[in-house]
């Protein structure tokens, strides 16, 4: 496994960043490349998708944030073999739990399709297990769920827009933070600050708490996680952007529920938390 650091203001990986991994790995076989567009912000896919094909390499995007998210004036998972989607409770849709994954291969599909149920493959009516699959079936509930929010969905998308741009009008300039970089196409899963070396993130949170504000820590880096941690010992100086996101990310309240008013009630007593802390 090889990691890449990520740009420190958009939170995702970089072509150039991709293409200098695989210049200095070229003793190792590399298979796939995944990328993230993490919190919804659209990673350059088309370039990316470049690079891969020139090295002969499978390209699958995460887009466990990115419903909704356009990449080079595309929706995520044109320019991939593969693409996941997340319907976790705190998705900007949701099923309760699951998700999906959008392919434009049918062999790909086809193959999802049957590891999904049982491994269980189909021909004229005929049944037979051909693969190792699990029961990762959405249930029927789950889909209507989905398609009811689906609907509707393009008016969540707009909500969201206009409670960041409320976050920015609020927030932009504060000392002790920094926002994250805009992009069009951005779907805003969710919005995460970076607080200052300073600032004691964890405290903040619990300070927020107090006031009735639910905050949480945001990116996560596979290289601080105690598994990976313990598996290859991954130095935090090889991914300082990954890890002081890691370490000083701090998620907002958004949701298609919120209105200004209560931005406006977050900002306020963040102000007032980073003072003491500064302080």
């Amino acid at each position: 496994m090889l990691l890449c650091d990520v740009d420190a203001e958009s939170y995702v990986v970089t072509p150039d960043r991709i293409q200098a991994l695989i210049e200095n790995n070229k003793d190792k076989k590399i298979t796939a490349i995944i990328i993230v567009h993490e919190f919804g912000y659209p990673v350059a896919v088309e370039a990316i998708s470049k690079i891969a094909r020139d090295n002969n390499i499978k390209l699958i995007e995460d887009a466990a944030c990115a419903l909704g998210t356009t990449a080079d004036n595309h929706h995520v998972g044109y320019f991939s073999d593969a693409t996941c989607l997340s319907f976790h409770p705190r998705k900007a849709l949701t099923t309760g739990e699951g998700g999906a994954v959008i392919s434009n291969q049918p062999r790909v599909i086809e193959s999802i399709k049957i590891l999904r149920n049982h491994g269980i493959h189909s021909v004229e009516g005929k049944m037979d297990f051909i693969l190792d699959g699990l029961n990762y079936r959405m249930t029927d509930f789950q889909a209507a769920l989905a398609i009811g929010q689906m609907e509707r969905f393009s008016e969540t998308l707009h909500c969201r827009e206009t409670l960041v741009r409320e976050y920015y009008s609020l927030l932009e300039g504060h000392k002790g933070i920094t926002l994250p970089a805009q992009s069009k196409g951005h779907s805003w899963q969710s919005f995460m600050i970076v607080l200052d070396s300073a600032i004691d993130r964890d405290l903040m949170i619990k300070q927020l708490l107090k006031e009735g504000i639910q905050s949480n820590l945001g990116a996560q880096a596979i290289h601080c996680l105690t598994y990976f941690k313990n598996k290859y010992a991954l130095a935090d100086s090889k991914y300082p952007n990954a890890t002081n996101l890691y370490k000083q990310g701090l998620v907002l309240p958004l949701h298609a529920k919120l209105v200004c008013a209560d931005i406006e009630k977050v900002c306020t007593e963040l102000s007032k938390c980073i003072t003491l802390e500064v302080a």
